[in-house]
């Protein structure tokens, strides 16, 4: 769990470098993707709060996973950045990591 902790405060800590930048332009994101980068915020945030509950609730972290796929996938622009690939790919180790631990809480 530790290391999707860091990889998620990893991935805030970027988005908010990229929307605190003045020269934001340069990531070659359009306005609507910029729009959408405090939104992924907000779900890595819910997320990161997720994995560090003790006891871990994963049915409460698989809906914000859930929340955070659906906002990443409504972008296809957004899906094809490397940004986007990161985002996407600790999705799906995340969901990886819940699915035992589901089954054992179910």
């Amino acid at each position: 769990m530790q290391e999707l902790i860091e990889q998620v405060q990893q991935l805030i800590d970027e988005i908010e470098g990229i929307i605190d930048d003045p020269e934001r332009d340069r990531y070659g994101f359009n306005l609507s993707i910029r729009m959408l980068l405090p939104l992924i915020v907000r779900s890595l945030v819910q997320i990161r709060e997720c994995l560090q509950q003790r006891p871990l609730n994963a049915k409460h972290c698989r809906q914000n996973a859930r929340g955070l796929g659906r906002l990443s996938l409504e972008y296809v622009d957004f899906n094809e950045s490397d940004l986007g690939k990161r985002v996407g790919q600790f999705h799906d180790e995340l969901v990886q990591t819940l699915e035992p631990l589901l089954n054992e809480q179910s």
